[in-house]
This record gives structure tokens, C-alpha cells and sequence, in this order.
């Protein structure tokens, strides 16, 4: 059965505008303008002036209480906070060598102790003569130096066997600059012989 003519022509006619989508699409960037422009004024024109009001105030207020303090009186205070701060500044970098030995007490192996130490900060570099009981206990001494994140480089000068049984040793230690500082951490190994 075929379609009558005027339904054919009907829907062979193509419309010059599809009602719906682009007008929805236009009222929707309208509405995000609205809504842009509603909030630009509103934060120019409303919350702006609220923040720039509670700022003079709080001048206002600082003016006020710099009045109630003598020139004196904030002279004094400005010089303090400055002493303050240089100290500070000082303490930073403030080097602490009895925070090496305690470093070095709690890294020594138990089985050796030592008969010299020569220390210099400028280098960082520590030279150390000891004695073990047996060479293990001094390769252990060594592994625990080179297990800390202090230590740069660790150089063996020698190892002698002793008359009396023990063992003679001579090294250097290499310990990063920033160690000696007050403010640096301290850290133990935890590779010590019992």
C-alpha cells in the first residue's frame, strides 16, 4: 500500500531549523553568564569593599597600639628581635663536637677501644688508632662505620697483629660537613656485636 502524496512530500521535506537543541545550548551559555557576571559583581562590588573595610580596620587598630608603646619601648623591641634572630642564625650553624662523641659511642664496636683520636673540623676528617680483640671485631668496627650515612669515606691504614694477642689498627673516617652542625641528626647503627 503506498502512502498518500501529501504525507510523502511531508516527510520528504527537510525543516530549515531543528526546533530544541541550539536554543537549549543558548539558554544555557546565557545562564552561565548570568551567573559569571552575577558573581563578578557581586565579589567587586560586595565582598571587595567587606575585606578592604576589615583591612583599615586592622591598621586602625595597629596605629592605635603603636601609640600606646613609647618610640623606646619599640626601639628596644626591634633590637631584641633582631639579636633573636641573629642568634638563631648562629645556633643554626653552631658546630657541637660532643655530639660526635656521643655519635662515636654508640657506633663503637664493644670488643675495641680506642688509644687515639685526632679530629679536624675544618676537613671533617677523623683519625683513629684502636685495638681489638680480634681482626673480625675490626672488620665489624669498619662495617658498621661504613653503614652510617654520616660517614663519606673510610680509610684503612693499617692492621698489625699486638705481642699481646690483640690487634692494632689505624683509620680514617671521612664524616659529612653538615654532621657537626647543632641542628643535624644523630644516628646509631644497629650492626653492633653484643
Amino acid at each position: 500500500m503506498a502512502l498518500p502524496q501529501q504525507i510523502t512530500e511531508r516527510l520528504n521535506r527537510v525543516p530549515s531549523r531543528t526546533p530544541g537543541v541550539s536554543g537549549q545550548l543558548v539558554m544555557l551559555t546565557g545562564l552561565l553568564f548570568l551567573l559569571s557576571l552575577a558573581s563578578y559583581v557581586g565579589l567587586k562590588y560586595g565582598y571587595l569593599p567587606y575585606l578592604n573595610s576589615g583591612v583599615d580596620n586592622l591598621k586602625d587598630e595597629i596605629k592605635t597600639f603603636a601609640a600606646k608603646i613609647p618610640p623606646e619601648t619599640q626601639i628596644e623591641i626591634l633590637n631584641l628581635h633582631s639579636q633573636l634572630t641573629n642568634l638563631q642564625t648562629l645556633l643554626a650553624k653552631h658546630t657541637l663536637t660532643s655530639k660526635f662523641f656521643e655519635w662515636f659511642e654508640k657506633n663503637a664496636q664493644v670488643n675495641v677501644y680506642y688509644q687515639n683520636f685526632d679530629f679536624n673540623l675544618a676537613t671533617g676528617n677523623v683519625s683513629l688508632r684502636g685495638v681489638a680483640k680480634t681482626v673480625n671485631d675490626v672488620g665489624e668496627q669498619l662495617l658498621i662505620f661504613n653503614q652510617l650515612p654520616e660517614v663519606k669515606k673510610i680509610s684503612i691504614g693499617s692492621v698489625d697483629n699486638a705481642p699481646d694477642g690483640l690487634w692494632q689498627f689505624n683509620l680514617n673516617l671521612a664524616v659529612t660537613p653538615n654532621f657537626f652542625l647543632l641542628n643535624s641528626p644523630v644516628s646509631s647503627s644497629s650492626e653492633k656485636s653484643p
